[in-house]
């Protein structure tokens, strides 16, 4: 739907789908915070949205290796400069693949060997960063490699303990992050464009909230479940 608003408006079909993908994604941190203080991660409602943020951060990954195509090769790009993208973009899955199936497990347990909890975090920490570090150096964003980590680490044996070793920070990290997005605010531009950016707004939440309400009602769910599911979704997400 943003997709054709937004083709309705003039832009380009590659704008349009960019743009469908950021309206898309709703924020997991803060629906999931709100879930856990209300206690109803567990009600229908709550199973529902979790469900959906759940696999938006799963496609995150195919937008964002999707996203360099929608930007259009440069002029005179050749064919060779297209297939290097690609590659790229293969190579990753084939580590992330490789990654977690056999190198990280193994890493884990000669390491929890060893008994030291500092040298454990230590290393949880360094196998995000190292990862960040090679999605930069493919030319990908940081982002994108801190949530590949992240799956790489849950799929060992150890996704328990190093999530017990993280969670005390996770109130930390999460804020620094919100107040640096934050800090990319454009105050002046927002001044200038106030009365647009609103109607933008209003318009996001309304559209996501009613197609999160459909959704929920061709699932056969009550009214009241599909409206509390859908004022749930109808945010966007930081990552956008």
């Amino acid at each position: 739907l943003t997709y054709a608003i937004a083709g309705l408006t003039g832009l380009a079909w590659n704008k349009a789908v960019f743009i469908g993908f950021l309206v898309s994604l709703s924020s997991t941190a803060i629906v999931l915070k709100l879930l856990d203080e209300r206690a109803e991660i567990t009600s229908p409602h709550g199973r529902n949205t979790l469900a959906v943020l759940i696999f938006q951060d799963l496609i995150v990954v195919p937008m964002m290796l999707f996203t360099p195509f929608l930007a259009g090769m440069p002029e005179g790009a050749t064919n060779v400069e297209v297939a290097g993208i690609l590659i790229k973009a293969i190579s990753l899955i084939i580590f992330v693949y490789l990654s977690y199936r056999w190198i990280v497990p193994k890493i884990l347990y000669q390491i929890a060997k060893t008994r030291s909890r500092e040298l454990f975090l230590l290393s949880i920490v360094m196998i995000c960063l190292g990862v960040a570090w090679i999605t930069a150096e493919l030319g990908l964003s940081l982002a994108l490699g801190a949530f590949l980590a992240g799956l790489i680490i849950s799929e060992s044996e150890y996704s328990h303990e190093a999530l017990g070793r993280i969670l005390p920070f996770r109130d930390i990290f999460v804020s620094f992050f919100f107040i640096s997005i934050g800090m990319l605010l454009d105050i002046s531009f927002l001044i200038d464009n106030l009365a647009l950016i609103g109607i933008l707004a209003v318009s996001i939440i309304v559209l996501k909230a009613v197609i999160g309400g459909i959704a929920s009602l061709i699932l056969r769910y009550p009214l009241r479940i599909a409206v509390l599911t859908g004022l749930a979704l109808a945010q966007i997400g930081e990552f956008s």
